[in-house]
């Protein structure tokens, strides 16, 4: 459990614990009975929520209690709940015990709201013990209590249980009820998912309440994610994705599981990036030629930021080489041709290395073969590649072939910028060292799969032509301009005569956010950019923000 989790875990424990021994009998106000019976009830909801753990098949499961965390145990211990923890059960008979005290005439008026939440928790508790029957009953006795809008949380809690008890048209018509009094983007989303079951329950997808249900779901889906606005869900997004592959719409679902990606943070788990990197394997596998290679990309990409997020993903690994052996091999090639260099490694390993180490021994050569016959391929891709550029791009002065440093690796630039006013959506400024970074991962990650028209003089400067003049003209004639900071940025000649230019141009015309700084050493923020908010990529690149970023107005 991280620390600040566990912090937080044990002072609300502590202050359960506190409010539980106050004197029931003493206590006159009945506000203060009802929260003491109410804090029973959390304090048994707390404890069944003991951390989550990893199982052989890469799945989170619920800790044993060997299994918790020390010191939250040893708490546990000084608060004398280690016999509630083996039966959190008895927390919720207390509080309800308490709750039924007999009260004053003058007090009754507030029994409801404290019956009705000590069973909505009690129902939680049997629900997570896959007791569905008796959560239902508990559900079902607090509606009979209070039936309107102030209780429709319980409605949605019971549309959970009915769904797992198959009953589905019930628990559509009661989440309806619940979003008609309060309405949350993660309880439109079951909506979607019960009409999404409902559409795939029909034997005839083509019938009239197939589409129905198929229409239902689909816009159901949609109004959670815009619901969402800045709230990070990964698992909407994942939901949404779900449902489009289920229905062939294998593209749009890979958008939504890299958005479920995007929003994800380390300490959740991994289900965002399985979905999205299947999605891709077999997106990967049924495309056509043409196509592969921006997928390729794409798969390196996430399989790279996930391992450096995560940590090595050896059970997702295992998983994929199982059902899509080819393509994890040719994965390895890309890896192991594109993203040799030391500044691309993930804890000392290359990302070849990582994938290879998951494969079984007595597979191990067939598996090195395989990936060097891929490897091969990516060779001549790019053998061929820059014969044709040798051929097409020639010095207009001597009719020979431009400088070797121009003919790399950078992706293709596009023929259309996204931006409708300048013929360039960003231009890069940065260091040689910054440069396989920009190559690899940036250019191909905004140009390939987000599709922005870049920049960078290396590439984008006509052979022949002035090249000072050229770099002014880039950064005069683009959308944004990125600054990729670095040690070894400030006092490189180049950099500094454009970002020179790149600070006249946001001054002279008044561009508040023209400039987007991208800090890639802790110690790389030019002197003349410290007032300017920058993006932190020391670790990993925030794609979201930068991407944010780029659709600002200038």
């Amino acid at each position: 459990m991280e620390d600040i989790e566990r912090e937080y875990y044990m002072k609300g424990v502590k202050e359960l614990v506190e409010i539980t021994k106050i004197d029931h009998s003493n206590v006159k106000l009945y506000i203060r009975r009802e929260v003491i019976s109410t804090s029973w009830a959390f304090l048994g909801l707390f404890l069944i929520r003991r951390g989550s753990i990893l199982d052989e098949s890469g799945n989170y499961k619920r800790k044993t209690i060997d299994q918790m965390d020390e010191k939250i145990k040893a708490l546990l211990q000084d608060l004398e709940l280690v016999q509630y923890l083996d039966d959190p059960e008895k927390c919720f008979q207390i509080g309800l015990e308490q709750a039924s005290t007999s009260v004053t005439d003058s007090e009754k008026s507030c029994e409801p709201r404290i019956a009705t939440e000590l069973l909505i928790r009690y129902a939680i508790f049997l629900k997570t013990e896959e007791r569905w029957e008796e959560a239902l009953k508990e559900l079902n006795e607090a509606l009979e209590i209070d039936n309107t809008e102030a209780n429709w949380f319980a409605l949605t809690v019971k549309a959970e249980v009915l769904d797992n008890l198959g009953r589905i048209d019930e628990a559509i018509e009661d989440r309806k009820r619940a979003i008609s009094w309060n309405t949350t983007s993660r309880d439109i989303c079951d909506l979607a998912k019960a009409y999404q079951k409902k559409y795939m329950s029909c034997e005839d997808k083509n019938s009239e309440i197939a589409e129905e249900f198929l229409l239902n779901a689909s816009d159901c889906f949609t109004r959670a994610v815009q619901l969402l606005r800045q709230e990070k869900r990964p698992e909407i997004h994942c939901a949404q994705g779900i449902f489009l592959r289920e229905i062939g719409e294998i593209k749009e679902a890979i958008e939504c599981f890299k958005r479920a990606v995007e929003v994800d943070t380390a300490t959740k788990s991994r289900i965002s990036f399985r979905h999205l990197f299947e999605s891709l394997l077999f997106y990967y596998r049924e495309s056509l030629d043409s196509e592969k290679g921006k997928i390729m990309h794409e798969m390196a990409y996430f399989y790279d930021v996930t391992s450096r997020k995560h940590g090595e993903l050896t059970k997702e690994t295992e998983q994929f080489l199982t059902e899509y052996e080819e393509e994890m091999a040719t994965l390895t090639a890309y890896f192991q041709h594109y993203r040799q260099q030391p500044s691309l490694y993930s804890n000392g390993k290359t990302m070849s290395d990582i994938i290879t180490s998951v494969v079984k021994e007595d597979d191990i050569e067939k598996w090195r073969v395989t990936v060097e016959e891929k490897e091969k391929y990516f060779r001549s891709q790019e053998e061929t590649k820059l014969a044709k550029k040798k051929k097409e791009v020639l010095c207009s002065r001597c009719k020979g072939p431009v400088i070797e440093r121009q003919l790399s690796v950078f992706p293709d630039p596009l023929e259309k910028p996204r931006s409708l006013k300048y013929p360039y959506d960003f231009y890069v400024i940065f260091s040689p060292t910054d440069r396989d970074w920009v190559c690899h991962i940036l250019l191909e990650t905004l140009e390939v799969s987000y599709g922005y028209k870049g920049a960078i003089a290396e590439r984008d400067i006509r052979p022949g032509s002035t090249d000072i003049y050229q770099r002014v003209n880039l950064i005069q004639n683009c959308s944004k301009i990125l600054v990729i900071l670095s040690q070894k940025f400030e006092g490189n000649p180049e950099c500094d005569y454009e970002l020179s230019h790149a600070l006249k141009r946001k001054h002279e015309e008044n561009l508040e956010n023209v400039l987007i700084p991208i800090l890639r050493n802790v110690d790389g923020l030019h002197q003349s950019l410290r007032t300017i908010t920058f993006l932190d990529a020391v670790d990993d690149c925030d794609w979201n923000k930068l991407i944010n970023a780029l659709e600002s107005k200038p």
